[in-house]
């Protein structure tokens, strides 16, 4: 029997429809359970009609399931309970504090209830009056006798946030860390860390907690959306692309999505093939290999050397027709030339100059520009500098188009704004160095 099946047959509140959505997210089978369950209930109580909106929450159809809940969320604490982590999910935060501001009547399991209106506190800047309902839920959960840890990493969840938005970094990671800690199936937990670490310029930390969020639900897009930008920042275009595709199916006109998949896939065309370019490199090593340097009969040797044919590289060109028709140059020197080339790998009336072209060229960096003295080096635009995909994006959002432009912001300027951390600056610093330039002072 599947764990939601179980569920059900409690009385059905909100700590119950948080259960099930709990064991569904975590289990495609239990998924699968429920929309069984909601097409063969038969009369209509509140498990029928929970499970007719979390049917449609898994189809997924969020704003149905929204709509769903919201014509029912008066009849029932269960159903409103539905609605408001609907309304969350949405991110219609605003609404749902209207909802529970609206409710005069006081909930028969209020904890659920609790941390979720801590939670839309926290989003909507409302610190200090979320922190005083933190405290009482703090309180309550540690005075029962087992401590649910399930709340307890809800609770702390919240508390990270709060933290973030007074900029403790510090203090709202190790309140993620904990929750990841007693519930790691908290997608939102992966996540916040996650952006964190991505705007401190951990990237590879950053990146492993996106790629366990991308595997957690409920799936927000901008998990996709920045994973797939720390993917282009590390050279991983063919990830990033997969990210931004997987945005676009759920999403089809989603702006930033299209943009950046026409990015990746430019990038991905002018990827550079480091196993590809070592092939290059031993075929171009192997052409220029001299003639004189293999054991080849007289005749077949002469025949060559009068030919011109004085490497590999010349000899694959030519073909079968073209050495016969030499003067003493028989089928037995053919068979030698074949023979040798086939222990190389090689063949004659090979095109080796189009097998090159079809490998991908080494991309190098650029030596700093000369001239960078002029005055018109102001002029000059950000494209110029060698900046990852998300300096150079950062960028582009605040309208800076040319270095005069850029040496005008301060780092703090720059590191508030969003994804901008202390990696795109030190890269940013780096390049104006090149320049003789630097950033505005803080001062």
């Amino acid at each position: 029997m599947a764990e939601v099946e179980v569920l059900l047959e409690r009385e059905i509140d909100a700590d119950v429809v948080e259960r099930i959505l709990r064991v569904a997210y975590a289990d495609n089978a239990e998924r699968r359970a429920v929309r069984m369950l909601a097409d063969r209930a038969g009369k209509e109580d509140v498990s029928k009609k929970v499970l007719k909106v979390l049917k449609l929450w898994f189809a997924p159809a969020q704003e149905e399931a929204y709509e769903a809940a919201k014509g029912m969320a008066k009849r029932d604490e269960a159903l409103a309970y539905l609605y408001l982590r609907l309304c969350m999910a949405l991110e219609k935060t605003e609404e749902a504090l209207t909802a529970m501001a609206k409710h005069k009547k006081k909930y028969k399991c209020p904890l659920p209830f609790a941390l979720l209106k801590a939670d839309a506190l926290a989003r909507m800047g409302r610190l200090e009056e979320s922190e005083t309902i933190l405290n009482g839920v703090k309180k309550g959960l540690e005075e029962t006798e087992d401590g649910d840890a399930w709340h307890m990493a809800c609770l702390s969840l919240v508390e990270g946030y709060l933290a973030e938005r007074r900029g403790l970094w510090e203090q709202a990671m190790e309140c993620y860390s904990r929750t990841i800690q007693s519930a790691p199936d908290i997608h939102r937990a992966h996540y916040r860390i996650a952006y964190l670490y991505d705007l401190h310029g951990e990237d590879e930390l950053a990146i492993r907690h996106y790629e366990q969020a991308k595997r957690l639900r409920p799936l927000h897009v901008n998990t996709l959306i920045n994973l797939g930008v720390l993917y282009e920042d590390a050279g991983w275009f063919r990830r990033a692309a997969g990210c931004y595709e997987t945005v676009l199916a759920k999403e089809p006109l989603h702006p930033r999505a299209r943009l950046y998949l026409r990015d990746a896939k430019e990038s991905l065309r002018m990827y550079y093939d480091e196993e590809k370019e070592v092939e290059r490199r031993r075929l171009r090593k192997l052409l220029a290999t001299s003639i004189s340097d293999f054991e080849l009969s007289v005749r077949s040797r002469n025949c060559l050397q009068k030919m011109n044919i004085r490497t590999l590289g010349d000899l694959v060109q030519r073909t079968e027709q073209e050495l016969l028709s030499y003067k003493n140059f028989g089928e037995t020197s053919l068979s030698e030339i074949k023979q040798l080339l086939a222990v190389k790998g090689l063949r004659l009336g090979m095109k080796f100059e189009k097998l090159l072209e079809q490998v991908p060229v080494e991309v190098t960096r650029s030596s700093p520009p000369a001239g960078w003295e002029d005055e018109g080096v102001l002029r000059l635009p950000v494209g110029k500098l060698q900046l990852s995909v998300r300096a150079r994006r950062c960028l582009d959002a605040i309208g800076v188009k040319v270095l005069g432009e850029l040496i005008q912001k301060s780092d703090h300027e720059l590191l508030s704004q969003r994804n901008f951390g202390q990696t795109s600056l030190a890269e940013v610093k780096e390049q104006l160095a090149k320049y003789g330039l630097t950033l505005r002072s803080s001062d």
